[in-house]
């Protein structure tokens, strides 16, 4: 599936005036991990709830959030099978984006260290090769300096892990407020 074809074929209005609304960009990378999890054989059920929605300018950023978080719990399942909740919600001043699975969960020790530059725990038993890890550092980087706000990470060994993004209202009132007055 190539995304950039997804996204002129169903959003080149949305393309051309520079933004996407957050339930599209949902909606993509839903499709998207979805042929992933088919095409690699992996038995993962994706759930998505969407209960806010917002224009996205900088939507190639929030595209990759998602897409590593997402892709990160579904290669964590694998072939054992599970689930992956994806939701969206409005709390206050804020937008919520929350990544929750019942997989494997983080080792307590790493919790502190899957920001950092290098973390991975993708190795390749075969080859010898360590995936980059650089990931969950570009996520917290595009959440806390792109949309100005905060990623938090709570995981249990062997029951689940839940990503949580907060980030306030006003990172995208300017360009919602915009886009709902032309």
């Amino acid at each position: 599936m190539n995304i950039i074809n997804v996204l002129k074929d169903t959003f080149l209005d949305d393309i051309d005036e520079g933004r996407l609304a957050m339930k599209d960009i949902i909606s993509i990378e839903k499709a998207n991990l979805q042929s992933t999890i088919k095409n690699r054989g992996y038995h993962v059920e994706l759930i998505t709830r969407v209960k806010a929605n917002f224009y996205v300018r900088q939507y190639f950023k929030m595209m990759s959030i998602i897409r590593n978080l997402t892709l990160n719990s579904a290669e964590a399942i694998g072939q054992t099978g599970g689930k992956i909740a994806l939701s969206l919600r409005e709390d206050g001043e804020n937008y919520v984006l929350e990544v929750k699975d019942n997989g494997p969960g983080i080792d307590r020790d790493d919790l502190e260290t899957v920001f950092f530059d290098g973390y991975s725990t993708k190795f390749n038993l075969e080859t010898g090769n360590v995936q980059r890890g650089l990931g969950l550092t570009l996520v917290k980087d595009y959440v806390e300096n792109i949309f100005h706000g905060t990623i938090a990470v709570h995981s249990e060994k062997g029951r689940r892990t839940e990503f949580v993004i907060t980030i306030p209202k006003t990172s995208f009132e300017e360009e919602t407020d915009e886009v709902l007055h032309h």
